[in-house]
């Protein structure tokens, strides 16, 4: 801990947020050079990886629609904003063994690809376009008060909290479920 208080953390989080801000300011030429700012060091570290236990007993209590964003996490490998933006006509249940989903905008320019789906992936996305009246469009995770006009991190904050709360596991951010796909292709 600082002296102040604040935790390492906390204090690099503030330190990124000046050097976006910086970069922001050189870039659209509000000032010559930006500074070179150095992170402290020895804050924690998030490398957690949720084990298959935890993920089991997180998913035994998760709730809908947050259950299903999981799964897609944990078995895709995508990113939580390329499920929550998911449309119906990117799905693909004729592609592949258990079909696949069409990532059409990402982070990157390189995040648009074809993702195929595992068995439990493919069985859920087809179970809840049958109980939607099998829709040519339109999100699959929608949501009534959002911008977007699909479900969004924030608006699973609290599910998440509570999922953690009833499974006794310990806290983490819910974007570590994307770093379980390569023990649910094993």
């Amino acid at each position: 801990r600082q002296k102040e208080g604040l935790e390492i953390n906390s204090i690099n989080a503030g330190l990124r947020v000046l050097r976006w801000s910086l970069r922001l300011a050189e870039e659209w030429n509000l000032i010559a050079k930006r500074s070179k700012i150095n992170l402290l060091r020895g804050g924690r570290k998030r490398d957690r990886i949720i084990s298959a236990t935890e993920e089991a007993a997180y998913l035994s209590v998760a709730q809908e629609p947050l259950r299903s964003i999981t799964l897609l996490l944990c078995d895709t490998a995508c990113r939580p904003s390329e499920i929550f933006s998911l449309t119906w006509d990117a799905m693909l249940f004729d592609l592949g063994r258990f079909g696949a989903i069409r990532i059409r905008k990402g982070k990157t320019s390189s995040a648009t690809r074809t993702v195929p789906l595992t068995e439990r992936c493919g069985l859920l996305l087809q179970s809840r376009w049958i109980a939607a009246g099998k829709p040519d469009a339109g999100f699959i995770f929608p949501a009534l008060r959002s911008y977007s006009g699909h479900i969004e991190r924030g608006s699973l904050h609290y599910q998440h909290r509570l999922a953690l709360t009833l499974c006794g596991v310990a806290p983490f951010v819910f974007y570590r479920f994307l770093f379980c796909f390569c023990r649910s292709i094993a």
